[in-house]
């Protein structure tokens, strides 16, 4: 006579001979994982899922906000991948060229040419502003640089928004960078726009003349 016995740890076998008067008992135990109880079991496979299911959000997460326009900016400045591009200023005169303006641009390998009006605002709000600032007056005076040296009456404007007006130490960190260069500061033109107008009007005594930079209020 065969008979099998289960508990939730082990598996009991007894056979019995109808003949002579013996028996044979074999107990076997669950290894490992299934020598769990059944309610056990359920918790490790929910907690599993559950820290799966936080792993996938945050790779998830994670992924997203490298494809997102403020990281990606954040990222693009730090490597330094805003680039300069110069519109050339004609003399009306002769038509001469007598200078360029500085135009700061982003061009990310996702998303393509980004508007200039669309980072600058979002730099503003995430306060990358300042570093943008330095990075075109520091980029467009290294590129410029020949063009400046080579001819005195060549001039290089670089825009300016409230940020640079309520900067007190913004004029003194330009003539440093100049000095560096060793470029004239009556080279370098201020081009305030309209909406920054007021700004300027209210820190006008940051803008001095002489050796300073040239200042130009343009509207926009």
């Amino acid at each position: 006579m065969k008979s099998a016995v289960g508990t939730g740890a082990s598996v009991s076998v007894s056979l019995c001979s109808g003949k002579y008067d013996i028996c044979s008992h074999l107990t076997e135990r669950k290894q490992g994982f299934f020598s769990l109880s059944a309610l056990l079991i359920a918790l490790i496979v929910s907690a599993a899922f559950i820290l799966g299911a936080a792993i996938f959000y945050s790779i998830l997460s994670y992924l997203s906000e490298r494809r997102s326009l403020e990281f990606r900016l954040k990222k693009a400045i730090m490597n330094q991948r805003l680039y300069m591009e110069y519109q050339p200023l004609v003399c009306a005169k002769n038509e001469r060229v007598v200078g360029v303006e500085a135009l700061v641009r982003w061009h990310d390998p996702l998303y393509g040419h980004i508007s200039p009006e669309l980072f600058i605002s979002m730099a503003e709000q995430l306060n990358l502003y300042p570093d943008i600032s330095k990075l075109v007056m520091e980029k467009a005076t290294r590129e410029l640089k020949p063009l400046l040296l080579a001819d005195a009456q060549f001039t290089l404007a670089i825009n300016i928004g409230k940020y640079e007006i309520n900067d007190p130490f913004f004029l003194d960190n330009l003539l440093r960078v100049l000095q560096h260069n060793a470029i004239r500061p009556q080279q370098i033109k201020i081009e305030i726009t309209e909406r920054s107008g007021e700004y300027y009007k209210k820190n006008r005594r940051l803008f001095l003349t002489g050796e300073e930079p040239r200042i130009a209020h343009r509207p926009r």
